[in-house]
């Protein structure tokens, strides 16, 4: 299929498997229990080299290859690759949703328990990871150390969720993405929501508005919710 035929499939709403795979990725929430008891979770801050959300705070994950069975196969090869986290030391619980990246990428949430936490010893790649660290999950859920920016996509106004956690390392900025991912599993596995409250709508949820323009609630573009008007 050459370019023309390509896009013209796209425009009338179809897509191959290989068009569908080049726009899905999925990323890994490896949790494991802290020293305290706690609940933590494994992030990476990728390589300054990187083209890409160089510097940037991740979870471990990547866009889906053809010998990836589904998506929990992608997240595991991909922290494998990244930070050398053996498969068979991670139970996976849970796929959640995709949450729709800026650049339109489908990024399907996979949690895992790291029972032996003992086990893993990192081993990074250097050409994608600057270095690993964990943290807690419920900080997700806690206006301490929260902050929310406003952005525009599109001439629409929306915010981005920004967490500061600070360790013997660096202090570390977790947004964007990873951030609403993180409060949203941390949303599930507590049972609660989080206490932020704001007058725009996050990037998910101006996604949404474009997904499902016929939803009862829909968003203007000045961030208004319209609901049933």
């Amino acid at each position: 299929m050459d370019k023309e035929e390509e896009q013209e499939q796209r425009s009338l709403g179809f897509e191959s498997i290989h068009q569908k795979r080049e726009r899905r990725a999925a990323v890994l929430i490896c949790l494991f229990e802290g020293e305290e008891g706690d609940l933590r979770v494994i992030l990476t801050k990728r390589s300054k080299n990187l083209s890409t959300h160089s510097g940037e705070i991740a979870l471990p994950g990547g866009k889906r290859e053809e010998g990836d069975v589904d998506d929990s196969a992608t997240a595991l090869r991909e922290a494998m690759e990244e930070i050398g986290l053996d498969p068979s030391l991670i139970w996976v619980v849970a796929v959640l949703e995709p949450f729709i990246s800026q650049h339109l990428l489908e990024v399907v949430p996979v949690v895992g328990l790291l029972a032996q936490r003992a086990e893993f010893k990192p081993l990074l790649n250097t050409a994608e990871v600057d270095c690993i660290f964990d943290v807690p999950l419920e900080m997700f859920l806690k206006e301490e150390n929260h902050a929310i920016e406003e952005r525009e996509w599109m001439d629409w106004k929306f915010v981005i969720h920004l967490f500061e956690f600070k360790s013997e390392q660096e202090n570390f900025i977790i947004c964007g993405l990873t951030a609403r991912i993180l409060i949203r599993v941390a949303s599930i596995i507590y049972q609660r929501p989080p206490p932020f409250k704001q007058h725009l709508p996050d990037f998910q949820r101006l996604q949404a508005s474009f997904i499902n323009p016929t939803s009862l609630c829909n968003i203007n573009s000045t961030g208004e919710e319209t609901c049933g008007k």
